[in-house]
C-alpha cells in the first residue's frame, strides 16, 4: 500500500443557511473509521447564525475550521476557496445536508492507495432518497468496468453520476485540473470530472457509501432551467470529444430525455439552437417534426 494511506484528508463542506442540518453532515465526518481528517466548512453568507452554531457545537475540535465568505458566491466558489485552505494532500467534499457512511474515507483512501500511479480520484456510488424514496447512482446494472478506469470516461459522457460528495482527490491534481468551473453554477463536479477523466485514470467503489436527500428547498440543482442548461452547455464544451468518440447523438437524447423528465423539453431545444452546431439545428427540426407528427 503506498504512502497516500494514512494521510491527511482535509474534508470542505460548502453550506448555505442550513445550521440545522450541518451538524448531522459534520458527524458523519467526525464518525468516519479513518481518523486522520481536517473539516473545512465554508460558510457561503449565510444569515442564519452557522459560524455561531459551529463555535458554539465544535469549538473545542482543533480539526474543524469555517471559512466565511463575505456575500454568496455558489458552491463551487465555496468548494474551490476552501481547497486553498487544506493542509491535507488529499482533499473530498461532502454537503452540508447530506450523510457520509462510516467507511466511506476508510475504504476509498485504500483504494486510492492501491489503485495505479496515473490514479486521480476515487469515487463511490450514492444514494439518492425521499422519503422511501430510493435509487441508487450509478445503475448498479452497469458493470463497473463501464465507471472506472479505461471505461470511465465514455459512460461519463452521456450520464452526470459523479457527485462532488462522491470524490477522494489528490489537491495537487484538483488544482492543477483547474478546480470547479465557477462560471456554471450547476453542475460543475459533473464538468470537473469531465475535465479530470480526459488524461487520469478515475477509480470507483461500486457500493453506496453517500447519502443525498433530495429535493429540500434551495437545494443546489432545484432550479431545472439551470440543470439543462448546464447539460447543454457542459456538451458543446466538449463538443469534440463526443464527436470523436460517436457520442453527441446520444448525448443528445440522453440530455433530450433528462430535460423532459423535468419538464423543461422546449427550454432546452431553445439553449441548444443558441449554440448554432449543425447537429443541434438538426436534432431541434427532428424532434419538432415529430411533435407535429405525433
Amino acid at each position: 500500500m503506498s504512502a497516500r494511506y494514512g494521510e491527511l484528508v482535509s474534508i470542505v463542506i460548502p453550506t448555505h443557511n442550513r445550521k440545522d442540518l450541518l451538524p448531522d453532515a459534520i458527524d458523519s465526518v467526525l464518525a468516519q473509521t479513518y481518523e486522520n481528517t481536517e473539516i473545512i466548512v465554508v460558510d457561503d453568507a449565510s444569515t442564519d447564525g452557522t459560524p455561531e452554531m459551529l463555535t458554539k457545537r465544535y469549538g473545542h475540535l482543533d480539526n474543524i475550521a469555517c471559512i466565511v465568505n463575505d456575500r454568496n458566491c455558489g458552491p463551487g466558489y465555496s468548494r474551490n476557496t476552501g481547497v486553498t485552505y487544506a493542509k491535507g494532500d488529499i482533499v473530498a467534499f461532502h454537503d452540508s445536508d447530506d450523510l457520509w457512511m462510516k467507511d466511506k474515507l476508510e475504504r476509498q483512501m485504500k483504494l486510492l492507495s492501491e489503485a495505479p500511479p496515473d490514479t486521480a480520484m476515487v469515487y463511490c456510488a450514492m444514494v439518492k432518497r425521499q422519503g422511501s424514496y430510493r435509487l441508487t447512482v450509478p445503475d448498479p446494472g452497469i458493470p463497473l468496468e463501464e465507471k472506472s478506469g479505461k471505461g470511465f470516461l465514455r459512460n461519463l459522457l452521456i450520464r452526470p453520476f459523479v457527485g462532488a460528495p462522491t470524490m477522494v482527490i489528490e489537491k495537487d491534481c484538483f488544482i492543477s485540473s483547474g478546480g470547479f468551473d465557477e462560471s456554471l453554477g450547476c453542475l460543475e463536479d459533473y464538468e470537473f470530472s469531465i475535465r479530470l477523466a480526459l488524461d487520469r485514470n478515475i477509480e470507483m467503489i461500486e457500493e453506496p457509501l453517500y447519502i443525498q436527500n433530495l429535493w429540500r428547498e434551495g437545494s443546489v440543482n432545484s432550479d431545472n432551467l439551470k440543470f439543462v442548461s448546464a447539460l447543454a452547455d457542459i456538451m458543446d464544451r466538449y463538443y469534440d470529444t463526443y464527436k470523436k468518440e460517436d457520442l453527441l447523438s446520444d448525448k443528445l437524447e440522453y440530455d433530450f430525455a433528462v430535460s423532459m423528465g423535468r419538464e423543461c423539453a422546449e427550454v432546452y431545444l431553445k439553449k441548444i439552437l443558441t449554440l448554432g452546431r449543425p447537429e443541434y439545428l438538426a436534432f431541434v427540426k427532428d424532434k419538432l417534426e415529430r411533435a407535429k407528427g405525433s
